[in-house]
């Protein structure tokens, strides 16, 4: 049996051009840590259609009991250059619909 979180990152690509590369900060936190086997994000841009290429970092990633809030403290914790344009969508099973949590929603001192 399993429980699968979806999830998208995006991020201000003000945070690419200065080199500080906040998937690989996300991605090696779920290595190190206790999140090891629920794998990796990977940048999915690329595989957009259209005549021009997508100018955000845009991410996904597809995990099984995946601890949510512990994983947007750590995403919202994380020193931005841009923090209101950090936007993770999360559908998590059974659900139909993604979720929009930013800044604007997402409170770090109740999580």
């Amino acid at each position: 049996m399993s429980w699968v979180t979806n999830i998208l990152l995006s991020y201000n690509i003000v945070e690419k051009q200065i080199g500080d590369h906040k998937s690989e900060h996300l991605n090696v936190k779920l290595i190190n840590e206790e999140y090891e086997a629920f794998g990796t994000f990977k940048e999915i841009g690329q595989y957009a259609g259209g005549k021009k290429h997508i100018e955000t970092p845009l991410y996904a990633a597809a995990f099984n009991y995946f601890p949510i809030k512990e994983f947007m403290y750590f995403v919202f914790s994380l020193n931005w250059e841009c923090p209101d344009d950090v936007q993770i969508f999360i559908e998590d099973q059974e659900e139909d619909r993604f979720k929009l949590i930013d800044k604007s929603n997402y409170n770090i001192s109740t999580a």
